[in-house]
């Protein structure tokens, strides 16, 4: 049984919905791919906070923070953990609390966080890669989706200081040896980020990568 602090029911989501008249269901704001034997992998194309930070879209009242961009189909988040682990990623560390939801309403926290310290910058800060990977529910066979970024530390908070796609080439350099397919452009990705591929301030390209 899945732990509460880890599930927000589709009554929380459609509580959050309340006064919007006609605004379809989260479900409904989504990307799918098709990974493997996994099958149609549906998912939110941005992680959720459990606030109003990041960029909110009114289509169905949620708040955006970082695009899903890659997909590990076959693996679950604890085997996408050890395959990170094996490059020089680490569980230590801390991330803040973000949510997808998949085929249905209903949101998930995040299972793993995964960290890969960077150095500093010239300013002295504190640099890493963060990546957050979710079970996805709904497939055939596990499935695993994830949101990786570079970040900086700012006081006590990280801001992003890279570009999307240059997190997502740093772990797919990393785990990939020819094998890795792109998903071609995530529509609902590139609509809500807009034309000119650049979200929260950063260049996205709106694929994900498929890490078999």
């Amino acid at each position: 049984m899945r732990r509460l602090s880890h599930v927000l029911s589709s009554a929380a989501v459609a509580a959050g919905l309340a006064g919007s008249v006609g605004v379809p269901s989260a479900a409904a704001v989504s990307d799918t791919v098709v990974a493997g034997s996994a099958g149609a992998v549906t998912f939110h194309p941005f992680t959720i906070p459990p606030n109003t930070g990041c960029v909110r879209w009114a289509e169905d009242n949620t708040y955006n923070c970082d695009p899903v961009n890659v997909v590990f189909p076959n693996r679950s988040p604890a085997q996408a953990r050890d395959l990170l682990r094996a490059k020089g990623w680490t569980t230590l560390g801390l991330g803040s609390t973000q949510y997808l939801h998949f085929a249905s309403p209903t949101l998930y926290l995040q299972g793993i966080q995964v960290f890969r310290a960077d150095g500093r910058d010239d300013q002295g800060r504190s640099l890493r890669y963060h990546v957050r990977l979710w079970l996805v529910r709904g497939v055939v066979s596990t499935a695993t989706v994830g949101a990786v970024h570079h970040e900086a530390r700012v006081g006590f908070t990280d801001v992003i200081d890279r570009s999307w796609d240059a997190s997502e080439a740093f772990l797919v350099g990393q785990l990939c040896t020819g094998a890795c397919t792109g998903t071609g452009l995530l529509p609902k990705q590139h609509q809500m980020q807009g034309a000119d591929g650049v979200w929260r301030g950063w260049a996205n390209d709106a694929h994900a990568t498929v890490i078999p």
